[in-house]
């Protein structure tokens, strides 16, 4: 799983999330939380435009 999806997740996580919903919200969690800082800076930004 973690070459397939590109982040690590501790093994109890498929188990502590029961769909494949929240498994996914945990991989996007992951994903952010592994972002270099300026990135999620920037993805903060973005949301926020004028």
């Amino acid at each position: 799983m973690r070459e397939a999806l590109q982040v690590e997740l501790p093994v109890r996580a498929f188990f502590e999330a029961p769909t494949v919903r929240q498994l996914a919200q945990r991989v996007e969690v992951a994903h952010w939380l592994a972002a270099p800082t300026a990135r999620r800076a920037d993805e903060q930004w973005e949301e926020y435009e004028i």
